[in-house]
């Protein structure tokens, strides 16, 4: 149950005056104030305040007064019953936590009050912080009903907080983006400000250390304007977008590491103020950059975070007022940094999940985009690979031709020679193909060349191999040089009177060339030496080779200018004109 306080009015002392002195002044020096509007900003001066409790209204003897703002400096309670001075408490933030009155975040003092007598308080305060008396009187069990309520709410905000946190640290270790990790560190320095202002981090993290609890608020503000800027860079892309607000904005955070060295030098009521109203500067100033942002790209994540931005700075702008003595202390402006930051997370996560989307579309655009110029890349490649391969194929058929050319005659050499006897023997034992071999030199070669010189010789060369290739162009088959005044023909597929008609056919064909050097027209003849195997004599190829070797050597023995080969029961036959 709540009982009600009547008749508050405050003293503003500037003299350092005792109770005994307080309670001495004159009614007239006293001024009426509102509980709820019992702020009064940062000032040093002292401040003393009286109450009266009105006796109708006490139902339960266990009464609790609360004085709901933590953050006092020095803070005494003198309670007077009919006069008489019954119960006195000091305490303050600069006690350690144990050492208060009750153990509560907020300042709790047991009064004892019973029904017909009268009863005044007396309450001095002296304070680096805002000075501010947010009065409650209210029966012990009313009061521990009420906390239940404002326990779920408490609970709730820093669930909601933690979450967050740990949901965006579990994302930036998975996608390891920066603009997670500012989030994340500006989330932690906000849920330990909140909960320093709240009471909650120094009873609970550091209630043996008064000093670093005054401290703590410098500390995580500073550690607020520090975070909040690089965050807002990396989401809206400040150093991409737009160096010099990325310049600027940085330079707020570089401010931030500054506050935080004067507020371990400096003194707290100074800072406090100073770092208060950066704040509410800061935060103003990075509301435009999202509007002109917003403004330049229209894009959805921008207006969300904006949004997220505009709930949680109304919300910290109307507590810092109300701090500051600019706004009354109600329900709203006391806890409009917990419903600002609410929303504020709701909608960072709305704007991060859109972020993501985002990029997941430009990642598949540029990937689709990629993929296309992978594919032309491909193309292009492809026809230049094709290019280049038929280039080189021209250029490695022009070597094979050269290194299967002769030289002189322009006919197969003995290399092409060797590679193609030896395929079709391989052929022939596995099909009825018969081979006919012909071994052909020029009659009297070294004379001719002795008489009428190599150029001479290289002539007659040339014309024995045209007369050859003219043979066998028809035909497919091979006619090669294979060494000196030495040439071959291959036939494949032909009958022994068929071989043979060929054969005289190459003999009188030269022997009816007349080439022309010096004047004169030289004659030349040739021996031919024709050996044929088939798939019923199949011959290794140093054998047929060697066969149509020694038939060469009888045409030439035979008188040159004739051709040798053997019959069917293997005896060398010659064939002369």
């Amino acid at each position: 149950m709540f009982e009600r306080l009547t008749q508050v009015e405050y003293l503003r002392d500037e003299q350092g005056l005792n109770l005994e002195d307080v309670r001495q002044k004159e009614n007239s020096e006293w001024r009426s104030i509102d509980l709820q509007a019992a702020n009064f900003g940062f000032d040093p001066s002292d401040h003393w305040f009286r109450a009266q409790v009105s006796p109708g209204t006490i139902t339960d003897p266990s009464s609790l007064l609360e004085i709901g703002y933590p953050l006092l400096d020095r803070l005494s309670v003198y309670l007077y019953e009919n006069g008489t001075l019954k119960n006195t408490f000091h305490t303050g933030d600069y006690l350690t936590f144990e050492q208060r009155p009750v153990q509560y975040p907020n300042f709790l003092f047991p009064l004892e009050l019973d029904q017909g007598n009268e009863y005044q308080l007396y309450i001095h305060v002296k304070t680096d912080s805002s000075v501010q008396l947010p009065l409650a009187l209210y029966s012990e069990g009313g009061f521990w009903k009420q906390q239940i309520f404002k326990n779920i709410l408490s609970v709730a905000f820093y669930s909601v907080l933690l979450s967050m946190f740990f949901y965006n640290a579990i994302l930036f270790l998975i996608v390891r983006d920066k603009s997670y990790l500012y989030y994340i560190l500006y989330l932690l320095s906000f849920v330990f400000l909140m909960a320093s202002i709240d009471g909650l981090a120094y009873q609970f993290l550091w209630p043996d250390s008064p000093g670093f609890h005054q401290f703590s608020i410098i500390l995580f503000m500073c550690c607020v304007m520090i975070t909040a800027p690089l965050f807002t860079c990396s989401v809206l892309r400040l150093r991409v977008h737009n160096p010099v607000l990325y310049r600027v904005m940085k330079g707020f955070s570089y401010l931030g590491w500054l506050c935080l060295l004067g507020g371990a030098m400096l003194s707290y009521s100074l800072m406090v103020k100073v770092i208060s109203i950066l704040a509410v500067l800061i935060a103003l100033f990075m509301l435009a950059i999202t509007v002109f942002v917003l403004y330049q790209r229209r894009s959805t994540e921008v207006f969300i975070f904006l949004l997220a931005w505009l709930a949680l700075m109304v919300g910290y702008c109307s507590f810092t007022m109300q701090k500051l003595g600019w706004l009354p202390i109600n329900m709203m402006t006391e806890h409009s940094i917990e419903v600002g930051a609410i929303l504020e997370v709701l909608l960072l996560a709305l704007s991060l999940a859109e972020r993501i989307n985002s990029e997941r579309r430009l990642h598949l655009a540029a990937q689709d985009k990629i993929l296309d110029m992978q594919v032309q890349a491909n193309l292009e490649l492809d026809y230049k690979v094709k290019e280049r391969t038929a280039e080189l194929e021209l250029v490695n058929l022009k070597l094979k031709e050269a290194t299967m050319t002769d030289a002189l005659t322009g006919i197969g050499n003995r290399r092409l020679f060797d590679t193609r006897l030896g395929k079709e023997l391989k052929l022939a034992a596995f099909s009825d193909r018969s081979i006919s071999l012909y071994m052909i030199d020029i009659d009297h070669f070294k004379r001719l060349n002795d008489n009428h010189g190599h150029q001479a010789g290289d002539i007659v060369l040339q014309k024995v191999a045209e007369t050859l290739n003219k043979v066998v162009r028809d035909s497919g088959d091979l006619a090669c040089r294979y060494g000196g005044e030495e040439f071959c023909l291959l036939l494949v597929n032909v009958s022994t009177d068929t071989a043979l008609e060929i054969a005289e056919r190459v003999r009188s064909s030269i022997e009816s060339l007349r080439v022309h050097w010096g004047g004169e027209g030289l004659q030349v003849t040739c021996s031919i030496g024709l050996e044929q195997t088939g798939s019923e004599s199949l011959a290794a190829e140093s054998e047929i080779l060697k066969a149509a070797d020694e038939s060469l050597y009888q045409a030439k023995a035979a008188g040159r200018n004739c051709i040798v080969y053997r019959d069917h029961t293997g005896s060398s036959v010659i064939h002369s004109t």
